[in-house]
């Protein structure tokens, strides 16, 4: 039976990033997403721009640039209107929270078209979702660190993150979100059957799984503040097959191969020199060949005792025999 081994890393272990076309990585160094979200904040601020809470979303207007900001800086999601002078965006309760309490940069009115103070929000936003405080302290953790934070239903996880906007590379992280303090509510990740799917699932789709495991630290939820003291831990999981690895039968090659090298360079060298007796120049050829036929031959015993070792473990009697006469007759 097949064995697999499931192994925790820190997130700065992964894999490259991979960009969409050869000028992808140039345009994303010569306009990094903190210079996108630090020229939003700057619009949103002098346009004194307010947002909507609607349901679980908040809808927020746009001018012709700052629509442009909004989509290079991947927040919300745009809505197709009747308006030619304005693009509306909704957006979800981590991504107006984000840029009202962390950013500071819009304000939001509540059904009576007042203003909501951080608080006001808080408790409105935990009454719609209960995790809330846990999936915008993760959201925030990335966001801060300039990764691309989209919403992961499509592949069964919290949030997917891209290393810049989505047109310009792929999403490297599938993230879940745990947290002691709630009980791991949906219940993921609590048996191996469930890390071998998800698994299984993040490499078919080329991600890395990110499991960001957020700590209360006996805070509580009572207010924006206790955000401060929340504590995040980055692990990736991956999936490891002892089958991918041949590093014995590899290195073995490897050195049968710099053996038969050196020792070919060996007598060259001798030749060269003419360290070699006349005797020998003659039959340098006829040497040569010798040595090549016995380093084969070498080669192809240890390769065949590895199968048949790899066979023993399988109890495949009629190779192991086959393979036993095929040793002595080489022998």
């Amino acid at each position: 039976m097949k064995q697999e081994r499931v192994f925790l890393f820190s997130m700065k272990q992964t894999m490259a990033p991979r960009w969409k076309g050869k000028a992808a990585e140039a345009k994303a160094l010569a306009d990094p997403m903190s210079k996108i979200i630090s020229r939003l904040q700057s619009s949103l601020i002098e346009s004194n721009s307010q947002g909507l809470l609607s349901g679980c979303s908040v809808l927020i207007a746009a001018h012709t640039d700052q629509t442009e900001l909004f989509n290079q800086a991947c927040f919300g999601r745009p809505i197709i209107t009747t308006e030619k002078d304005k693009q509306w965006f909704q957006l979800s309760l981590e991504e107006a929270f984000y840029l009202c309490y962390v950013l500071k940069c819009i304000k939001i009115l509540g059904e009576n078209k007042c203003v909501k103070d951080d608080d006001e929000l808080w408790h409105y936003m935990t009454s719609k979702r209960a995790n809330f405080p846990i999936i915008f302290k993760a959201y925030s953790h990335l966001r801060m660190k300039n990764w691309v934070v989209r919403a992961g239903s499509q592949y069964g996880v919290d949030f997917v993150a891209y290393r810049h906007h989505p047109s310009l590379v792929h999403s490297e992280y599938a993230v879940l979100v745990f947290s002691d303090e709630d009980g791991n509510r949906n219940g993921r990740l609590r048996v191996w059957s469930d890390f071998q799917c998800t698994l299984r699932l993040c490499g078919s789709v080329v991600k890395t799984l990110l499991v960001l495991h957020v700590g209360e630290n006996g805070n509580g939820a009572i207010s924006p503040p206790c955000l401060e003291r929340y504590s995040v831990e980055e692990r990736i999981v991956i999936r490891w097959s002892p089958e991918q690895s041949r590093e014995n039968q590899v290195m073995v090659q490897k050195e049968s191969s710099h053996s038969f090298s050196s020792l070919i360079d060996h007598v060259d060298f001798l030749y060269e020199k003419g360290l070699v007796t006349a005797a020998c120049n003659a039959k340098h050829d006829e040497i040569l060949n010798l040595v090549i036929s016995a380093v084969l031959r070498m080669v192809h015993i240890i390769l065949n005792l590895m199968v048949l070792v790899a066979l023993c473990e399988t109890n495949d009697f009629i190779c192991i025999i086959k393979l036993h006469f095929d040793l002595q007759n080489l022998v």
